[in-house]
């Protein structure tokens, strides 16, 4: 869990990264953080929530909560994508996002993690780490909304993610 751990810092550094940045640097600071964002949830979606639904009395409720957070998250990411980075809506948005995606982050530490950590043994909590990392490295670059469970993450992901680095490939070429 300590993984996850580290990337809710980093996502929270990012944050402030991006609040304090400007121009094309906040533009670059904000695309960074949609994709950790994106992509850590990506994973917890497929691979923590599942697990804590399995392995807690209380998980299919705990897990519910934490998925409607993300969704929340995912939406307010992607409206984000549409607002001029250098606008006072923007900074505001981002501020609000903030304040969701730290309480989020902080549930789950308190609510699923130290569940987990109790409740898989040494060998199940290396392999979740290691397809945490493989779930990053092939999620969705960018937020979807409307997925957020485990299957329909794993079903229509990798099509997602391909169109989501098109995407990503296409913006820098128009830079």
């Amino acid at each position: 869990m300590s993984l996850l751990v580290e990337q809710h810092r980093e996502i929270a550094d990012q944050f402030r990264r991006t609040l304090d940045a400007t121009g094309e640097r906040r533009r670059q600071a904000f695309d960074r953080l949609r994709r950790l964002i994106a992509a850590h949830e990506t994973a917890e979606e497929v691979l923590v929530h599942p697990r804590i639904r399995w392995k807690d009395s209380a998980g299919d409720v705990r897990a519910r909560a934490r998925t409607e957070e993300e969704a929340e998250i995912k939406a307010a990411l992607a409206e984000l994508e549409q607002v001029d980075v250098e606008s006072p809506e923007f900074i505001e948005k981002l501020e609000a996002l903030r304040a969701t995606a730290l309480a989020h982050n902080g549930a789950e530490e308190i609510d699923e993690f130290p569940v987990l950590s109790s409740a898989l043994d040494d060998a199940q909590l290396r392999r979740l780490r290691r397809g945490i990392a493989i779930v990053e490295r092939i999620a969705p670059t960018h937020p979807h909304p409307g997925m957020t469970l485990g299957g329909e993450n794993v079903l229509a992901g990798g099509i997602v993610a391909v169109v989501d680095r098109m995407r990503d490939a296409l913006s820098r070429d128009s830079d």
